[in-house]
Order: C-alpha cells, then sequence, then structure tokens
C-alpha cells in the first residue's frame, strides 16, 4: 500500500482485510445477505483509513464479458461529482457501472476506483490528469485488454503514461492441458511446456502488450497470490487451499489535496 506511482495512490488489501466482495461463498453459510453487506461496509471503512481514503468511495466496475472485444471504457468524473454533490454520503460500492476499463480525472480527488480479483492482473495506467483501471485476466489478455487500455487513455489524455501491474498469480499458475482461452499467438512466448504442465506467465504476457504500445515505465508487484499466504487465490483455493477463498482489492486514487495551514 502507498505511494507507487508519483502524484496517485495504488494499494491493495489482503486476507487480514477479509473477502473484498459481498459473494455468500467467501462467508459463514450462517451469515444473512444484509449481515454480509453491512460486514463488507465496515471492512471497507477500515480499509480505508489505512490506505488514507473513505472507505465509502471506491468503485468497483462491473465487468461484462460481452463487452470485453470492444474494451467498452467509462470515465465516471463527472457522474460522480454530481452524485455526490446531490449526496455526499452515498457508498460509492453500490454503482453497477459496466465496463471493461474504468477512467477518473484528476479533479475527482479521494476516490478510488479498484477491482476485487483473486490471480488474475490488475492493470492500473495513469498520466497527470488521468488514471485507467481494468481487471485482465487471461481471457482479456487474450483479447488484448491491455493494448486496448493504452488506447483509451491516449485518447482522452496527454503526457507521459506509466503502468502499474498488480499482484496476482506467478509461477505456479499450471494448467495440466493447454488452455483453450489461449488463442492469441503471443501466448506461445508466455505459456511454456514443462513436466508439471502449461506455465502460464500473466505478468509478462501484459507487459508484453503495453510496451507494444510504447509504455516504458511499467512497475510490476512481484507479489505471486498463490503462494504468498497474505492474500487470497483462487488456483490455490481449487487445489485445496481452504484459507484462499476470497478476492482482495486493487485500486488507485488521485489523493486530496492538502490544506495548508495559516501559522502566526
Amino acid at each position: 500500500m502507498g505511494d507507487i506511482m508519483n502524484d496517485i495512490k495504488v494499494f491493495n488489501s489482503t486476507k487480514i482485510d477479509g473477502p473484498m466482495s459481498s459473494n455468500k461463498t467467501f462467508y459463514k453459510k450462517e451469515m444473512s445477505r444484509e449481515e454480509i453487506i453491512k460486514d463488507l461496509r465496515k471492512r471497507r471503512i477500515e480499509l480505508g483509513k489505512k490506505i488514507g481514503c473513505d472507505g465509502t468511495k471506491m468503485i468497483v466496475p462491473h465487468q461484462n464479458l460481452s463487452l470485453h472485444n470492444e474494451g467498452h471504457y467509462e470515465d465516471v468524473t463527472e457522474r460522480v461529482i454530481d452524485l455526490l454533490f446531490e449526496n455526499p454520503s452515498y457508498d460509492l460500492w453500490d454503482l453497477d457501472i459496466p465496463c471493461d476499463i474504468m477512467l477518473i480525472k484528476s479533479n475527482l480527488r479521494g476516490v478510488a476506483i479498484s477491482y476485487p480479483v483473486a490471480d488474475c492482473p490488475v492493470i492500473i495506467l495513469k498520466t497527470n490528469d488521468t488514471i485507467a483501471l481494468s481487471h485482465s485476466g487471461a481471457i482479456c489478455i487474450d483479447r488484448l485488454l491491455p493494448m486496448q487500455m493504452v488506447e483509451v487513455i491516449k485518447s482522452v489524455s496527454n503526457g507521459e503514461i506509466n503502468a502499474y501491474i498488480g499482484p496476482c498469480g506467478g509461477d505456479s499458475y499450471i494448467y495440466e492441458e493447454y488452455p483453450i482461452w489461449a488463442k492469441h499467438d503471443s501466448w506461445k512466448y508466455f505459456i511454456e511446456d514443462t513436466q508439471e504442465g502449461y506455465k502460464i506467465n500473466l505478468k509478462d504476457a501484459v507487459k508484453y502488450q503495453l510496451e507494444t504500445m510504447g509504455i516504458e515505465d511499467i512497475r510490476i508487484s512481484p507479489i505471486d497470490t498463490i503462494i504468498d499466504e497474505r492474500f487470497y487465490s483462487n488456483y490455490a483455493y481449487k487445489h485445496g487451499n481452504d484459507s484462499k477463498n476470497g478476492r482482495f482489492l486493487v485500486g488507485a486514487y488521485f489523493p486530496k489535496d492538502k490544506v495548508k495551514l495559516k501559522t502566526r
């Protein structure tokens, strides 16, 4: 957590913060839907205190699989500014905005865009006045979503683009058979046939697409969610580690401007 990319804050939660999703499968069976929502809100507020923003001012895109090929994006800046002007206490987690790529501008400060994941990379791109975020799992990578993100942010902002690839599955992400979603020719560089099975390199696959689009400043989290016990991992859970069942959050925001105090 903390300052990762100059004038924005990039953050992630961990298992200690609890699952950042209201999916019932991540909670005790006896918990009602209302109890889950209340518990998640409480934990989001606590997470916000850790990372320096209001935990009710986090927006999670609704990624619709039918939109992947289009690289559909939404700039939510003006919509959220208007919404919070009318109702400052509105919990932005309740917004349901379908898009592959979500954008915010620097005039929307203290509001985070984020995504709950458990092995898939979250990609964050920034310029001096724009943050773009997407959840880019293997299928999205195959459909060139990282490249589409660069096209989108270039279309709405000028200046140098910095990139960050969040915690995700690493060297232990292995398929027994060659994955059916790996259709793009570039996977030949990032899927290795080993004695253990087909080893998938998600981070380098994303990095390759960003570099192809001319991005030079690419920062990559070294965390492998499959083996790092601080993080949830769908892969590890499906391979017998029940403690890894959940979703952690990766996101970014423009911090609020510091108010200069007058001195005598």
